[in-house]
């Protein structure tokens, strides 16, 4: 677990490196130099101090303060829009006609339309997508209120390198961030609009009794086509319900008469309290929740190639590779292209290595039996894969790697296939031993590419 600061810094500064192609703020001397002040630990501690020792050396250096590029602007968000939506509301009721309220067709029953059918529609995520983790047009909606907050620049002038590096790592974050913790986004959105929606029916409320101590109101039903006084009533009746049963003791004989204007926004201010501040509290609350008990699962991927790369000279020592080539003979080439890839997997401190060759129909391995051992299946792409063998011999190694609690890669070589060939190869080698497979060309270089395809395969295998 890490703390969301920390996290955000880690996520801002690799946004930045990505971003800074020509080291106008950092480079690899820095990260050097933040890595030798890095302690044991595990990754997320390594690179929380490692990511503080870089935004301490640029503050001391070119006296340049990231903290507010990376802050989280929910207290900003609060301070701005909540405020606006509440001064929305108070101007909703000139909507109207002046002085008039028509109780069938007005905008407090239009906003009450809209929090039922918000209400109905939650609901309906609720019980049918429980397991979805897509913003859908939240996500969207909650990046456009960040850029905006955001993009007012910083004090560096506009026309300077570094101005033009900060903003575009900024936005560069944002994404990042929204990529990599989506169900806290979503919980946080959502919390922010349901305080949102609160206030907006707080100002209309308010703007009823603000407009209603200046002017008088005149409420009425006229309809052209329902004539009825007793059908309205009872329209009405339905509609506030539930609201005349809370607030018995305020409308002893139910709903208000024609002419009773100050009742009618009593019952509309208490019909708010039950239809949209009660509910819309409670939801708020619900995804506050949520959202922190995301943040007690915070944790940085650190199997993506960027931050292998960046830890891997910190780790490894002790650890000893072991590869299995499957009925297959590795050449030097091939051993070394496997050696890299495990040390930029596992750590640049993993020097030992084992290559050992199982024979065709081989089923079973005995894995030596402590956790300083890194594994890699090899098999070959030009074989064709058959789950009564390839299959039996991954799934054992599998499940002894995992009693074990040590690590394993199955990689299949693709060397020497063409283009179309490899692709048809990787869907049937997917087919039949799963899809934790990495697919790699041994032939050419270890690169960030490399690196992803295995620790994709990695954690696909923890999930």
């Amino acid at each position: 677990m890490i703390e969301e600061t920390a996290a955000r810094r880690i996520l801002f500064l690799r946004a930045l490196d990505t971003t800074d192609k020509n080291g106008t703020l950092i480079n690899e001397t820095l990260w050097a130099r933040a890595r030798r002040a890095a302690s044991s630990g595990d990754a997320d501690a390594r690179l929380d101090e490692m990511t503080r020792e870089i935004s301490e050396d640029l503050l001391r250096r070119e006296g340049l303060d990231l903290t507010p590029f990376w802050t989280e602007s929910r207290w900003q968000h609060m301070g701005t829009v909540l405020p606006l939506c509440f001064l929305l509301g108070l101007g909703a009721d000139y909507l109207g006609p002046p002085g008039k309220v028509n109780l069938l067709f007005n905008p407090f029953l239009l906003l009450l339309a809209w929090n039922l059918v918000t209400y109905l529609a939650l609901l309906f995520r609720a019980l049918f997508f429980k397991t979805s983790k897509k913003l859908l047009f939240q996500g969207l909606l909650f990046r456009l209120s960040e850029w905006l907050l955001r993009l007012p620049l910083s004090p560096l002038r506009l026309d300077t390198p570094a101005a033009r590096v900060l903003t575009s790592t900024r936005l560069r974050f944002i994404e990042d961030w929204h990529q990599a913790y989506p169900k806290l986004v979503h919980h946080r959105f959502l919390y922010r609009m349901h305080s949102a929606a609160a206030c907006f029916a707080l100002g209309v409320v308010g703007g009823f009794y603000l407009r209603g101590l200046v002017q008088a109101y005149s409420f009425d039903w006229a309809s052209t086509f329902i004539r009825d006084v007793e059908t309205l009533r009872a329209l009405l009746g339905t509609i506030f319900g539930p609201v005349l049963l809370v607030g018995g003791a305020l409308f002893p004989e139910g709903l208000p008469k024609l002419g009773d204007d100050a009742n009618w926004i009593h019952l509309f201010a208490l019909a708010c309290l039950v239809y949209i501040l009660v509910p819309r509290f409670i939801l708020a609350l619900w995804q506050h929740k949520q959202a922190n008990h995301q943040l007690r699962k915070l944790t940085i991927d650190e199997h993506q190639a960027f931050f292998l790369k960046l830890l891997g000279p910190l780790r490894g020592a002790g650890k000893k590779l072991v590869v299995y080539a499957y009925s297959y003979t590795l050449s030097e080439l091939q051993k070394q292209r496997l050696l890299g890839l495990a040390r930029g997997i596992w750590g640049g401190k993993l020097t030992k290595s084992d290559f050992q060759r199982l024979e065709w129909g081989e089923t079973e391995v005995s894995l030596p039996g402590d956790d300083s051992g890194v594994f890699v299946l090899v098999f070959n792409g030009v074989q064709t894969p058959e789950a009564e063998v390839h299959g039996e011999i991954a799934n054992h190694m599998r499940e002894e790697t995992t009693r074990l609690g040590v690590p394993l890669a199955v990689v299949v070589n693709g060397e020497g296939l063409d283009a179309e060939t490899r692709l048809h190869r990787c869907d049937t080698w997917n087919h039949e031993l799963g899809q934790t497979l990495a697919w790699l060309d041994l032939s050419g270089e270890v690169d960030g590419a490399s690196l992803e395809i295995v620790a994709a395969g990695l954690r696909s295998k923890s999930v």
